[in-house]
C-alpha cells in the first residue's frame, strides 16, 4: 500500500482493503462470547436461586420455582424428583394449580408449566396472571425469587381467584388456597341457607326473611299496580325468590319464561340504589333498551346504550350521561375492551347489576370474567340471568356463584371437590389435567340451589304449545366420495406424530361432515318449501358457512324470500332483520347461525325448526330450540335434527357427548339424573340419492 492510499484510509477511518479479512476471526470470537453469556444467564439464575434456598433449612423455607427459562427439561425434572412430595404440592398451590395425584403427576405438571411459552401481557386493570410461563426478563425475576427465598417470603404475588386490579387488596388478604376445613365451613353455611329457604316457602312457617320479601313485593305492586296484572304467576314467584336472597341471585328459569321482565322488576324494587348497569351480549343490547322502554315507560329518557357503535360516536356525552341517566346497557365485548364502563366516573361500583346470558363468564380465567367479576362482587344487588348455567362441567358454576358470594373458595379447591379430571394435550405437546364431569352432584345441587331460582316450562306453562322432535339420518344419501375423504383424513392423522394434529381431528371431521351433509340437507329443505300445502315459516340452524351458503343459493334459485344471520352480520343490525322475519308474511325462511342466533331473540313466527348440523354443547341446541318454542308461540313446533350416523362421520360421537353433558347439567340444576332428550329422538331415514 503506498503512502497516498494509507493516508486516504486514515482520513475516512476505514480498514485497509487488503487487511479487512484479518479481523474476521476477532468478530466471530466476540459474537460467540456474547451468545455464550446469553445462554448461560438462565443457568446462573437457577444456581443463584438454589444457593438462596440452601442458606435456610427446607422446613423453614417455602420452596419457590424459578420462572427463569430452563434450558434442559430433563435437568428440571431431575431436580424436582429430588424434592419431597409436600414441597411439590406447595409449589403447585403457590401457582394456583391442582395439588393432587402421584409424585410423577406433580412433577409433570410443574415441568409443563415452567417450560410453556410466555403469555401475552395482561391488561393494566387485570389481576395477576395465573400462568407459570417465564416472562421476558427471566434473570431478574430469578434474582427476585432468590432474594425472596433468603427473606422467607415470595417474590411473586400468589394467584388466587381471577379478579381485576380493584380486588388486589382483597386478594392479598386471602390465603393462596383454602384449607379443607375452610371449604367445608363455607359449604355447611350454604347448605344451611338452602335448607332455610325451603322452610320459607309459602304454606310453611313464615319467618322474618319471607315477611320482608312479602312487604317489598306488596309495596312495589302498590306503587305500580299495572305490573301486578302484567306479571305472570311464575314471574311473581321468581321475583319473590330473588327478594328472599336479598337481590343477589341467579335466575335460571328455562328459556321463554320471561327472565328479562323478572330481573327488571327486582332491580326496580331496589331503585333507590340505582343507577343500574345491564351487561348483555352485543346482539341483544338494543333489545334490552326496547324492553326497558316497554316495561318501564316512565324511564324512557333515563336509559342509555353503551355498545361499541354508540360509545365511539358519543364518547364526549358519556360523562354527562352518567350524571343524568339511571340505566346503562353495555355489551360483554365493550365491557372487556373498556373496563371503565363497569364503574361509575368516580371509580365507585354500580350498586345494582344485571348480567344477561351470564354463562358468558363461565371461564374462570378469561379477560371478560376478570373484568366483570369485581363489578358483580362489589354491587349490593346482582342478578344473573341464564337458562343454561351448566354447559360442559361442574367447574363452570364457580364463576356464577363467585359473582354472588365473594367468600367462595378458590377455583382450584372448588374443582378438586366437585369435578373429575381428564388428561389433555396442549399446544406444546404437554399433557395436563383439565376438569370435566361432576363429583358429589347431590351436595353441589344443594349448594347451587342456595343461589338459584329455577323453573321449567313443563311445570309452569299449561297453555304452551306442543313440541315434537325427531332426527333424520342422511348417511345413505351422502355421496361416497365424502366418506373416502373423511377416512383418508383419519388415516393421515393416525400416521402423524403431532399431538396437536391428533387433538384437532374431531373438529376437522366435524367440518367435513358439514360439507358432506350440505347437499342432502339442502334437497330436503327444498322439498319442504316446494310443497303446495306448506306456507309456514321455517328456521334452519347451521354452524359452518358452507352449509348456510348452500341453503342460501337454494332459496335464491327457487325464488323464496329469506333472511340470513351469521357471524358476518353486524350485531347491531341483527334485531332489525329478525323483526322483518317476524312481521313480514312473505319471508318464509330464516337461515341462522347457531352462535349468532342462539340466545336473546325470538322466532315465534316460525313453527318448523331444522338443525342442519349438530353442536358439541347441548345448551346451544336447547337455546336454539327455544328461540321458536317459547311464550307467544301459537302453533305446535316441529324440530328436525339432520344427522349422518355411523362411521366415518362425527354425529354419533357428538350426540353421545351431548347426552353426557345434558345429564351433568340435570344433576346440578335439577338434582336428579334425567334421560337426555337427545337420546330419545325418533329416527327417520333419508334415502334420496344426491350427486353433491
Amino acid at each position: 500500500m503506498d503512502g497516498a492510499e494509507s493516508r486516504e484510509c486514515r482520513k475516512h477511518r476505514r480498514w485497509p482493503p487488503k487487511k479487512r479479512w484479518a479481523y474476521l476471526p476477532i468478530a466471530i470470537a466476540i459474537f460467540a462470547a456474547l451468545t455464550s453469556i446469553r445462554r448461560c444467564s438462565g443457568s446462573f439464575a437457577v444456581q443463584a436461586l438454589r444457593r438462596g434456598l440452601a442458606k435456610r433449612p427446607l422446613k423453614a423455607t417455602r420452596p419457590t420455582l424459578s420462572s427463569a427459562k430452563v434450558d434442559s427439561r430433563s435437568f428440571l425434572r431431575q431436580k424436582l424428583q429430588g424434592m419431597q412430595e409436600e414441597e411439590l404440592k406447595d409449589l403447585l398451590r403457590q401457582r394456583g394449580q391442582p395439588d393432587y395425584g402421584e409424585k410423577d403427576d406433580l412433577v409433570q405438571r410443574l415441568v409443563s408449566k415452567a417450560m410453556s411459552r410466555p403469555m401475552k401481557r395482561p391488561p393494566k386493570d387485570a389481576g395477576p396472571s395465573r400462568s407459570l410461563a417465564p416472562q421476558r426478563r427471566a434473570p431478574r425475576r430469578a434474582q427476585q425469587a432468590a432474594q425472596a427465598a433468603e427473606d422467607g417470603s415470595d417474590a411473586e404475588e400468589l394467584p388466587g381467584r381471577p379478579v381485576a386490579a380493584t380486588h388486589v387488596e382483597r386478594q392479598k388478604e386471602e390465603p393462596p388456597d383454602s384449607k379443607p376445613e375452610d371449604v367445608m365451613t363455607w359449604i355447611d353455611g350454604r347448605l344451611k341457607f338452602s335448607k332455610m329457604l325451603e322452610e320459607e316457602r309459602p304454606g310453611k312457617t313464615v319467618k322474618a326473611l319471607n315477611a320482608d320479601a312479602e312487604v317489598k313485593l306488596q309495596h312495589y305492586f302498590g306503587t305500580f299496580p299495572e305490573m301486578k296484572e302484567t306479571l305472570r304467576t311464575q314471574q311473581v314467584h321468581s321475583v319473590k325468590e330473588c327478594l328472599l336472597r336479598r337481590g343477589r341471585c341467579l335466575i335460571a328459569d328455562e328459556m321463554g319464561l320471561g327472565k328479562t321482565l323478572t330481573s327488571l322488576v327486582v332491580a326496580q324494587i331496589y331503585s333507590e340504589e340505582w343507577p343500574l348497569l345491564v351487561v348483555a351480549p352485543a346482539g341483544v343490547v338494543k333489545n334490552w333498551v326496547k324492553e326497558v322502554q316497554k316495561w318501564l315507560p316512565h324511564m324512557v329518557s333515563d336509559v342509555m346504550e353503551l355498545s361499541s357503535s354508540v360509545a365511539s360516536t358519543r364518547r364526549k356525552d358519556i360523562q354527562e350521561a352518567w350524571v343524568n341517566k339511571l340505566i346503562f346497557v353495555v355489551s360483554y365485548d365493550q365491557a372487556r375492551v373498556q373496563p371503565a364502563l363497569t364503574r361509575r366516573p368516580d371509580g365507585s361500583p354500580y350498586k345494582v347489576v344485571i348480567l344477561d346470558e351470564a354463562h358468558y363468564i363461565k371461564t374462570s380465567d378469561s379477560q371478560r370474567t376478570e373484568v366483570l367479576l369485581p363489578a358483580c362482587r362489589d354491587a349490593r344487588r346482582c342478578i344473573l340471568l341464564t337458562g343454561t348455567p351448566v354447559l360442559n362441567h361442574a367447574g363452570e358454576t364457580w364463576t356464577l356463584m363467585s359473582a354472588l358470594d365473594p367468600t367462595l373458595p378458590p377455583f382450584e379447591s372448588f374443582c378438586k371437590r366437585y369435578c373429575k379430571f381428564k388428561p389433555q394435550v396442549g399446544d406444546d405437546g404437554i399433557e395436563t389435567l383439565v376438569p370435566h364431569g361432576v363429583e358429589r352432584s347431590e351436595e353441589l345441587h344443594k349448594v347451587f340451589h342456595s343461589f338459584t331460582v329455577r323453573q321449567k316450562k313443563s311445570e309452569v306453562l299449561t297453555n304452551l304449545t306442543a313440541k315434537k322432535k325427531f332426527k333424520i339420518d342422511f348417511s345413505e344419501a351422502i355421496n361416497g366420495k365424502w366418506k373416502q375423504q373423511v377416512m383418508g383424513l383419519k388415516i393421515a392423522v393416525g400416521k402423524s406424530k403431532s399431538a396437536r394434529m391428533k387433538q384437532s381431528l374431531p373438529v376437522r371431521i366435524f367440518a367435513k361432515t358439514a360439507e358432506a351433509k350440505a347437499g342432502p340437507v339442502t334437497e330436503y329443505v327444498q322439498s319442504i318449501l316446494e310443497r303446495s300445502d306448506t306456507d309456514r315459516k321455517i328456521v334452519v340452524f347451521g354452524h359452518h358457512l358452507v352449509m348456510l351458503d348452500r341453503l342460501e343459493k337454494m332459496c335464491q334459485k327457487i325464488g323464496r324470500k329469506y333472511i340470513r344471520i351469521d357471524g358476518k352480520v353486524p350485531k347491531h343490525r341483527r334485531q332489525g332483520i329478525i323483526d322483518k322475519f317476524q312481521e313480514e308474511p312473505d319471508i318464509q325462511v330464516a337461515l341462522a347461525g347457531m352462535k349468532a342466533c342462539g340466545h336473546g331473540i325470538s322466532f315465534t313466527a316460525a313453527s318448523l325448526v331444522i338443525f342442519a348440523e349438530l353442536h358439541w354443547v347441548p345448551a346451544s341446541l336447547l337455546q336454539a330450540e327455544d328461540r321458536v318454542h317459547r311464550h307467544g308461540q301459537e302453533h305446535d313446533v316441529e324440530i328436525v335434527y339432520c344427522v349422518a350416523e355411523g362411521q366415518p362421520f362425527m354425529d354419533d360421537s357428538i350426540l353421545k357427548k351431548v347426552c353426557e353433558k345434558e345429564q351433568i347439567a340435570n344433576l346440578i340444576t335439577d338434582g336428579k339424573k334425567l334421560e337426555s332428550a337427545f337420546s330419545l329422538l325418533p329416527k327417520d331415514q333419508a334415502t334420496s340419492p344426491t350427486s353433491s
